[in-house]
């Protein structure tokens, strides 16, 4: 899929930049950033789904579902006004570029059991996704940006319930059962300051819960 002059928010434009800078001083803006159609991109991909339906027992059932995606973005060149031309690495940079391509993970897929009994029914799932660079904010010495790496990881959730009547079931759950977390970063280089971020998963680690189910 080809998205034609895509729109993206730029990099920070201060009040000494010759060219904006004129148009923020009047209006005491120190520094400003905008959408624009910062560039052209090449999605490639291939989606798999994929379901499967089992008796287990006499009233028992059972449905497997399997989802895969894998992902594969090619950036075209920035696309910049004529008075911003040679800004391209402020207009947007090597970071902002790495956002564009770790908003989707190179693969992930979904793997779910459940299993469905006349008193109860049970809930597995499992997600699975790549590894993820997004480029910190720090450069090093020589100017690149610093990688800040998010290792694959596969979560898993769990559920059981369990009907007490007609129209009432109670459940017990676990999200991300195994405990898992993103991959620790310094804190001085994370976009939000700490040492786990929320990248295609939450960073709150395990936990339980219960839910009473009632239908009216």
């Amino acid at each position: 899929m080809a998205v034609k002059n895509r729109i993206l928010l730029t990099g920070d434009f201060t009040e000494d930049d010759p060219q904006v800078g004129k148009f923020l001083k009047p209006l005491e803006i120190k520094s400003a950033l905008f959408f624009t159609n910062a560039l052209s991109t090449q999605n490639y991909g291939i989606d798999v789904v994929g379901t499967i339906f089992s008796e287990i027992g006499e009233k028992g059932k059972l449905e497997t579902m399997f989802s895969f995606n894998y992902n594969q973005i090619s950036l075209g060149k920035i696309n910049t006004t004529e008075s911003l031309r040679g800004k391209e690495e402020n207009y947007f940079s090597a970071r902002d570029k790495s956002f564009v391509l770790g908003a989707a993970p190179k693969y992930k897929f979904n793997l779910t059991f459940a299993l469905q009994q006349p008193k109860f029914n049970l809930n597995l799932r499992f997600v699975g996704f790549s590894k993820l660079d997004i480029k910190s904010h720090e450069q090093d010495a020589n100017g690149n940006y610093i990688s800040n790496i998010y290792a694959a990881r596969i979560i898993s959730d769990a559920s059981v319930g369990f009907v007490l009547k007609k129209d009432m079931r109670l459940i017990f759950g676990c999200s991300n059962l195994l405990n898992m977390y993103p991959s620790r970063q310094d804190p001085s280089q994370s976009e939000t300051g700490g040492m786990y971020e929320g990248v295609q998963m939450g960073f709150g680690g395990r936990f339980f819960f219960t839910k009473l189910r009632i239908s009216l």
